[in-house]
């Protein structure tokens, strides 16, 4: 115990000059002991962070760990699950307890721009934790039902991804003999299918004292799109129907047909083929940009 009282004294004289600044999470540090107690680590921990300390009387125990210049939230969370406690935020200090002390409670978070079933699922990939997740009937929100440390996780998520998502224009073309064919330009938002429609009509002769016969080609379908957090990339699927003028020759035209369906991703501004109709003499080309 004295040598790790020793190292303590070390590691806080080392820190000092960062409790005189703003309590802050993202602060690193480096923690190197064998068999020291709990809180004496949350001690250091929350002294180089300048926040305060309220430690639990039933928390217990000792620990042997490595940590190399993280940031003090993952400090935190690493000491406190290796113990089996759990910890929490309180204005500028750090609440150090036992998870099963905690009270369950239930909280309804509204999303102004994140879809419900989306956050949902971004939860409970990302916390790991215990908690119960439901979507409203009505409206677009959660019914989040946890112990406060994680309502509390769970709100610091959404409120990094319920913002408003940035809209962009996505451009399809089709290529034959490396020239475009046809083009389709479309604004749209992540989360948000487009459907496009782009196309002409053909006449063939109806026959005696019938009207001639109208023919669409073009190209028709629908784009899916999603974004991912930290990233500028687009990716998505594709529903892609086109139909071409084959010949002329004859009494009807021969038209050819042929659909399209594909997963694609794409950074902005690089345009990406997605895939080839009629027997890979039509590419079909992506690119987007996010609008400024």
């Amino acid at each position: 115990m004295s040598k790790i009282r020793s190292l303590l004294v070390l590691v806080l004289l080392s820190t000092w000059p960062a409790l005189v600044g703003a309590a802050d999470l993202n602060a690193r540090i480096s923690l190197d002991f064998r068999d020291a107690d709990i809180r004496d680590l949350f001690k250091i921990a929350a002294e180089k962070g300048g926040f305060g300390l309220v430690v639990d009387k039933n928390v217990r125990g000792t620990i042997t760990l490595r940590l190399l210049d993280v940031p003090l939230i993952k400090a935190f969370d690493t000491v406190a699950m290796a113990a089996g406690y759990e910890w929490y935020l309180v204005n500028d200090n750090i609440v150090l307890t036992d998870a099963a002390r905690l009270p369950v409670s239930s909280t309804v978070r509204p999303l102004a721009h994140l879809a419900a079933a989306e956050a949902a699922r971004i939860l409970l990939q990302t916390l790991k934790k215990d908690i119960r997740i439901a979507t409203t009937e009505t409206g677009n929100a959660l019914v989040m039902t946890a112990r406060q440390p994680t309502l509390k996780e769970a709100e610091r998520i959404l409120a990094g991804l319920d913002q408003p998502r940035r809209s962009f224009t996505l451009t399809l073309q089709v290529m034959e003999g490396g020239k475009p064919s046809q083009t389709i330009e479309s604004k749209g938002r992540p989360g948000s299918p487009i459907k496009f429609q782009q196309g002409r009509q053909i006449l063939s002769p109806g026959g005696a004292d019938q009207p001639p016969r109208p023919h669409e080609v073009g190209l028709c379908g629908v784009v899916e799109t999603a974004d991912r957090p930290g990233s500028d990339r687009l990716e998505g699927r594709i529903d892609l129907d086109l139909t071409w003028l084959e010949t002329t020759d004859g009494p009807l035209p021969l038209l050819g047909r042929q659909k399209l369906e594909t997963s694609w991703q794409a950074a902005p501004g690089k345009t990406v083929k997605i895939g080839s109709l009629g027997g890979g003499q039509r590419d079909i080309l992506l690119t987007f940009t996010w609008d400024s």
